[in-house]
C-alpha cells in the first residue's frame, strides 16, 4: 500500500472507464492524503470509495483501475485501524495486480499484518 506521498501505478487505463468512476478516485484518494484534523475530507473519502466499490460499471473497468481502488480501499481501513477490512482490499490489490508495484506492496504489508 502506497505511504503518504507514494504514487500509483500512473500507467494510463484504456478510455473505457466512465469519468465519473475516475473523478471519485482521483478525490478519494486526494481526501485521504490531506490531514482530516484539518481538511476534513475522511468521511467523504470513505464515501466515495463506498461508491466506487458498489458502482456496477467498476466490474468491467480494467484490473488496474480495480486494483487502485482497492489500493486506496486498504489506506482508509489502515488508518481506521480495520485490519481485516485492510487484508481483504489487499488480497484484492494481489488477484488484480499480480506483479507490479502495487502488488510488491500489498505483499509487503500483507507480511506485516501475517498474512
Amino acid at each position: 500500500m502506497p505511504r503518504r506521498g507514494s504514487t500509483v501505478s500512473t500507467a494510463p487505463w484504456p478510455r473505457c472507464i466512465p469519468v465519473s468512476l475516475e473523478t471519485r478516485l482521483v478525490a478519494a484518494s486526494t481526501f485521504l492524503a490531506v490531514p482530516d484534523a484539518i481538511f476534513h475530507r475522511r468521511a467523504a473519502a470513505k464515501k466515495l470509495l463506498e461508491e466506487l466499490l458498489r458502482h456496477p460499471a467498476l466490474a468491467a473497468a480494467p484490473a488496474g483501475f480495480r486494483a487502485a481502488v482497492h489500493v486506496q480501499g486498504a489506506r482508509a481501513a489502515k488508518e481506521d485501524g480495520r485490519a481485516q477490512g485492510e487484508r481483504t482490499h489487499l488480497k484484492q490489490v494481489l488477484s488484480l495486480a499480480g506483479s507490479g508495484p502495487e502488488a510488491e506492496q500489498a505483499r509487503a504489508r500483507l507480511k506485516e499484518l501475517g498474512q
